[in-house]
């Protein structure tokens, strides 16, 4: 509601392609070695899982050392696709950094089942987002200068917190290891084509909206996109929740209990139908009370984004049984040629 009234959509458009050059980064972040963190979580009694989370740090490193050559080798390109000033693509690059030391710990949180250390970091991450973007906004008048800053500055002081918890959880050692990486990089490198298809899906939309029409139309798409996505919010929170119980049934499940969780995900597929369509509803009067005047063309994509991203509240619950046996491969190539 703030942002919509103190930002035009020219600059609402500039920070969503923000969003984008990070989702660029992220794709070969670690070289998707945080999924292998949070399945080693469940096998810490037979490996060490903080050296292990040691290397899988090292191997971020190493990939963002590669993103940073190739800003320096292929500048233009970038700016010509997204539209994105060259100099702030370093921020991005630090924040999906950050993101993914932040990501690690909150992974660990959500298998051990601590809700509560889980939810107060997410909360006072970010109060601190938003206090430092409406600071930056607002008082500064930054416009999306400031909220970009914000963002970055938010995740590097979480990033330094997250380190200290991880090594106050003997969860992270530095000692190099050959073997850890192999594994971190057999399990991770299986899903960049998952990542690469999750990339294009949700990003390619923006991108062609402003090379086609405009950076503008692009922050108004945004606005009616997040609108939708308060689906996404919904989904991402229970299965945040679902997974570590999930994965402790399925290690004794017998066949009533299996069937059980069946039953139990169809029931939820056909809730996620229903929210959805009860958010198109109310979307007339979600855009009069709540979003800025200059945005109310937005409307017009929450039906669409509400259902994409109920279906993907469907897709999370049933790649939880693919990751659980450990057969990433099957859904980097569904994501892929989903993409396609």
């Amino acid at each position: 509601p703030i942002f919509t009234r103190y930002l035009s959509p020219q600059d609402y458009g500039i920070i969503s392609m923000f969003g984008v050059v990070l989702s660029i980064i992220t794709v070969t972040s670690g070289f998707g070695s945080n999924n292998a963190i949070t399945l080693k979580f469940f096998q810490r009694d037979r490996i060490d899982l903080g050296a292990y989370i040691g290397n899988c740090f090292l191997l971020l490193l190493i990939s963002s050392g590669l993103v940073a050559f190739a800003f320096l080798l292929f500048p233009d390109e970038l700016v010509r696709y997204t539209n994105f000033p060259w100099q702030w693509n370093w921020l991005a690059l630090a924040l999906s950094i950050a993101n993914f030391v932040i990501i690690a710990l909150l992974g660990l949180w959500q298998s051990a089942v601590k809700p509560y250390h889980y939810g107060l970091f997410q909360l006072l991450h970010t109060t601190m987002n938003i206090a430092l973007s409406l600071w930056f906004m607002i008082s500064l008048d930054m416009g999306w200068r400031g909220r970009i800053q914000a963002q970055v500055i938010a995740a590097a002081f979480f990033m330094l917190a997250a380190l200290y918890a991880l090594r106050s959880e003997n969860w992270l050692r530095w000692s190099f290891n050959k073997e850890h990486i192999g594994n971190a990089l057999k399990i991770g490198v299986p899903l960049l084509p998952h990542a690469l298809g999750g990339f294009i899906i949700d990003t390619t939309d923006r991108i062609m909206i402003t090379n086609m029409v405009s950076v503008e139309d692009t922050g108004i798409y945004t606005v009616g996109s997040q609108v939708g996505m308060v689906i996404l919010f919904l989904t991402g929170s229970f299965n945040m929740a679902w997974v570590p119980w999930l994965f402790g049934k399925l290690k004794d499940a017998d066949a009533s209990w299996k069937r059980k969780i069946v039953l139990a995900t169809y029931a939820y597929n056909a809730m996620l139908l229903c929210l959805a369509l009860m958010l198109a509803f109310l979307t007339p009067w979600i855009f009069r009370v709540f979003i800025g005047s200059g945005f109310s063309d937005g409307s017009n994509y929450v039906l669409w984004m509400a259902l994409g991203y109920a279906f993907n509240g469907m897709y999370m619950m049933v790649t939880n049984y693919v990751f659980y046996v450990e057969k990433t491969y099957l859904v980097a190539w569904v994501t892929f040629f989903s993409s396609l």
